[in-house]
């Protein structure tokens, strides 16, 4: 799992290593341009590394190490209401969408061939 350095210029925080976690939030979208409003205001928040975004569930996935009041702070700046779904290791969060892929598999192939 990557770690990141804090930018701070405080000595007693020079040293301080935080993780990378993958936040998902709940967002009032409705279009393409509300997609673009979030992904654009998202990648300016220190410590935002990737934003990935599901319109049909209004669901954002941030990957990175700041703080979930900035970021929901961030996501209301664009005139939007969220609302945090959780927070976690993103490299658990991409072993449990492999179960369901393969689970998804193993459902199509019993349906072709009984």
């Amino acid at each position: 799992m990557d770690s990141i350095t804090s930018a701070s210029s405080s000595p007693a925080q020079k040293d301080i290593i935080l993780p990378e976690l993958m936040t998902e939030f709940m967002v009032d979208m409705t279009c393409e341009g509300c997609v673009n409003a979030v992904k654009n205001k998202l990648l300016t928040v220190d410590g935002v590394k990737e934003v990935e975004v599901d319109l049909s569930n209004q669901v954002v996935r941030v990957l990175g190490f700041s703080p979930v009041k900035t970021m929901a702070d961030a996501l209301e700046q664009t005139g939007r209401k969220a609302r945090l779904i959780g927070q976690g290791n993103p490299e658990g969060l991409f072993l449990q969408r492999s179960a369901l892929v393969i689970e998804d598999e193993a459902s199509c192939l019993k349906l072709q061939w009984g």
